[in-house]
């Protein structure tokens, strides 16, 4: 299934204003696909729609006075993901549920409210206030800094019992392995999740929680249960900041549990993270994520694709200019990865953390415009429009800013309308510096002053990394 999946939970006497509420939501224009509550026969109910629920991008809660005897248990399971959640709230008493409910759930989301004040029916759904609602949750996201600021590692003992012998020589080798990165870590020894201990904690804390492999199905049935055990541990003023911190639940190598690991495999970035790694590589993750992981920068750099004789050329000697224009900034191995367009997530992840210099150039869209296809502006802030935000993704599951990116945009055969600006001119994409390739002689070349620009630009940021 591609596009954007949506998961509405409801219960049935809201059914109404929630089919009203979809017209207006759901548009054929639109790349949205509702994950459907109805379960084919055959299937475990309550399995099939917890894989719903964890697979949806957005997740909309139509709160009203009964929702919490069917659907309260939908909603625990969403918030202990720590994905995008959206309340719409139908009553005054769904509106209390709501605020008691996020209260104890450490969430910070407000709702949005269909019902008068003091009421208990809704309010027939607005198509202009459903629609702005849909543009918000589509509009991409362009983080100015990273969704959580990690700068503290928390490394946890069993929050009841003890570590089983195995787990407690995995955690004091991770904690051996973090000191070279001169990471501090905290630790709390076992039986921590006490309501005594009152733990006072600043935002941007990164918990791990090793695990046995006796212990993984608990945590596999119910992922926030480190978050739900913090949340007793915590002085009440300190909870809030839960919602700017990270959990990672730790399976060593050696602890074996199949089902854990293939979590693992898509989840090892997500909030609980899964992961099933050794010490030595857990704490290279724990540097990365914490700041501490000096390698880089990485020269990463958009491949040509196009068919033809005249590609050929460009493919292979593109790379050459671009790799003079910043070769004295990469470290003496000069690092140096090519990703296809198709593979850009998975190789662009691989090496996000490692400060990369990211090159994308615009000659599909000029060969497109030299054809006649399309407005040649559009075109080109179109595909740089579509690189960003599919890299803000990676940045923003890995906890990572877009500063630790330096972004270039490369402008070939003229600039198409562009104005004359060493940025790209709309606001949302100004972070990419302009390098304008003037084509000579079956070779495209930096145009000089462009090329000055970029070398200012990148040397600042070095610096400042």
């Amino acid at each position: 299934m591609s596009g954007t999946q949506v998961f509405l939970s409801y219960v049935d006497d809201t059914k109404p204003f929630v089919d009203e509420f979809s017209r207006h939501f759901f548009s054929l224009e639109l790349d949205l696909q509702h994950l459907d509550r109805t379960i084919d026969a055959g299937e475990v109910e309550r399995d099939e729609l917890a894989k719903r629920i964890d697979a949806a991008d957005i997740f909309i809660a139509f709160i009203g006075s009964t929702y919490e005897k069917d659907c309260a248990n939908e909603l625990d399971r969403r918030a202990s993901l720590r994905k995008r959640i959206v309340p719409i709230t139908l009553s005054q008493g769904g509106k209390i549920w709501w605020d008691d409910f996020k209260k104890s759930h450490s969430l910070d989301i407000k709702d949005q409210a269909f019902f008068q004040p003091g009421s208990s029916n809704w309010d027939t759904p607005d198509a202009q206030l459903v629609v702005k609602i849909r543009n918000a949750l589509l509009e991409p996201v362009v983080p100015v800094g990273p969704i959580v600021s990690l700068k503290q590692m928390i490394l946890l003992g069993h929050p009841k019992a003890e570590l089983s012998d195995g787990v407690r020589q995995a955690a004091d080798q991770l904690t051996e392995e973090m000191k070279a990165s001169g990471a501090t870590v905290t630790a709390w020894p076992n039986k921590w999740c006490d309501p005594d201990k009152e733990a006072a904690l600043n935002e941007g804390a990164l918990f791990v929680q090793p695990l046995s492999a006796a212990d993984a199905p608990a945590y596999m049935e119910q992922p926030g249960r480190t978050l739900k055990y913090l949340s007793v541990a915590l002085a009440e003023k300190s909870r809030p900041v839960l919602e700017k911190s990270q959990i990672m639940l730790w399976l060593p190598k050696g602890e074996q549990h199949e089902d854990f690991g293939k979590r693992a495999e898509t989840e090892g970035e997500a909030n609980p993270a899964f992961r099933i790694d050794t010490p030595s590589e857990l704490s290279h993750v724990l540097a990365r994520l914490l700041g501490r992981d000096k390698r880089g920068p990485v020269l990463t750099l958009e491949s040509v694709d196009e068919p033809g004789n005249g590609a050929a050329e460009v493919r292979r000697k593109l790379p050459e200019e671009i790799f003079g224009c910043v070769r004295k900034y990469l470290p003496e191995e000069n690092t140096y990865v090519e990703f296809p367009p198709s593979e850009f997530e998975l190789l662009f992840g691989d090496i996000a953390g490692q400060r990369p210099i990211l090159v994308a150039h615009d000659l599909k869209a000029s060969a497109n415009v030299m054809i006649g296809n399309g407005d040649p502006r559009q075109q080109i802030l179109a595909k740089f429009t579509d690189v960003q935000v599919r890299a803000d993704k990676i940045l923003q599951a890995k906890g990572l800013r877009t500063e630790d990116v330096f972004w270039v945009a490369c402008i070939s055969n003229g600039r198409h309308g562009l104005p004359r600006s060493p940025h790209l001119p709309t606001f949302h994409l100004r972070r990419w510096i302009i390098l304008e390739l003037e084509y000579a002689g079956e070779r495209f070349v930096p145009e000089e002053q462009s090329r000055k620009r970029l070398d200012n630009a990148l040397g600042t940021w070095a610096q400042s990394a």
